[in-house]
């Protein structure tokens, strides 16, 4: 019986885990992809400008 406890108890941990790479992994790929964005590309209304006009 202990044995049956153990297994379930990895596959929960293991579901946990890959759950939680997943969120890692696109939350990374989100913020990479609004740091690469092309200089041309609008930005938008509410952002702030990047230098301060001379």
């Amino acid at each position: 019986m202990n044995s049956l406890l153990d297994f379930a108890a990895l596959l929960l941990l293991t579901i946990a885990a890959g759950a939680l790479a997943l969120a890692l992994d696109w939350l990374l790929l989100r913020a990479a992809f609004r740091l690469m964005r092309p200089a041309g590309e609008p930005r938008p209304a509410g952002a702030l400008p990047l230098a301060a006009p001379r």
